[in-house]
């Protein structure tokens, strides 16, 4: 059985997430690794978020590559943001404004135009500009960043977790015993690269990459263990996380404490109740996700993002979308 059939066998459920780029593709090709945003900082392969906040359309990651736009593009892909990323609603508000510009240049400017009061008031050439913002978004053409909606063809908990310890994960059992046929002693090769059960995943990816020499390379050998990806909390949920571990603490001395016959302090009960009002506060934790194959990657809808989105980002729809055949 190879790496894909033993990623894919039995997968049920899929991975629904997001992937915000520059550039226009209707199927993931690995070739384009690194022509996007940050370092491959998480591993190597194509990057994708649970969160639309992160990588939906007016998300963390469709803002900065909006700044690699320019000119009549940048200016609609703005005015889509604006709308909500509803293109009929911006058209209108565009043609609304539009008209107004018009109408105050054909009325109260004609004539004046070198009357320093009338500074930033419309001129020819702005109206111009904003005619080609118009046609832009008339044409129906995808405008600034574009935003695809996949399934990953994957279980969770079949993706080695960066931020958890290895001991217990799935992915670790098959690294074990992939390097069990492959390399020798699964148990020498963890001491040599410095992990134990302790240790979290993105240190056990570190001490790969001592092996391979390279983040290709390990990707290369988590995915012939038949590991399909890296999952690991995005920056929103680092906070919940931290909570959660300090309450997993003060927890264990509770139990302590309640195992030995002593009084829990007071504190301590203050200290347990203040971190479960704020964790009651807080959204689920959510994932980003590196993914080492693009056979078992779905783009399923284009530029659009259904559903309301967290974070203060407004409401997503589907109104500048089309789903991508198969």
């Amino acid at each position: 059985m190879g790496w894909r059939e033993k990623i894919t066998k039995a997968v049920t459920d899929r991975i629904r997430a997001y992937h915000s780029s520059p550039h226009d593709f209707d199927k993931v090709d690995m070739s384009k690794i690194g022509s996007g945003q940050g370092a491959q900082t998480y591993g190597h392969g194509f990057y994708a978020a649970e969160s639309p906040a992160v990588s939906g359309q007016g998300g963390q990651y469709w803002q900065e590559f909006k700044s690699r736009f320019s000119g009549p593009e940048l200016a609609a892909a703005e005015e889509m943001r604006l709308n909500n990323f509803d293109r009929a609603a911006a058209i209108d508000n565009m043609k609304a404004a539009l008209a107004f510009r018009q109408k105050r240049y054909d009325t109260l400017l004609e004539g004046l135009r070198d009357n320093p009061r009338l500074h930033g008031a419309p001129t020819r050439e702005s109206l111009a500009a904003d005619r080609q913002v118009l046609e832009l978004l008339e044409s129906g053409k995808p405008v600034g960043p574009r935003t695809y909606e996949v399934d990953i063809k994957a279980k969770p908990e079949q993706l080695l977790d960066w931020d958890k310890p290895i001991g217990g994960q799935k992915a670790f059992d098959m690294l074990r015993q992939h390097w069990d046929r492959k390399l020798g002693d699964p148990d020498i090769i963890a001491e040599r690269i410095g992990i134990s059960p302790g240790s979290p995943g993105g240190r056990l990816h570190a001490g790969i990459g001592g092996l391979t020499q390279d983040y290709v390379g390990t990707a290369n050998m988590l995915r012939d263990a038949g590991i399909p990806g890296i999952r690991y909390l995005d920056q929103g949920s680092r906070p919940r996380a931290q909570l959660e571990n300090r309450l997993e603490t003060l927890r264990d001395d509770e139990i302590y404490a309640r195992a030995n016959n002593v009084g829990i302090p007071d504190r301590l009960k203050q200290q347990i109740t203040s971190i479960e009002n704020q964790l009651g506060s807080m959204p689920p934790p959510t994932s980003n996700y590196v993914m080492f194959d693009p056979g078992i990657i779905d783009i399923v809808k284009k530029y659009g993002v259904p559903g309301i989105a967290t974070g203060g980002i407004g409401a997503f729809t589907a109104q500048d979308s089309y789903e991508v055949p198969r």
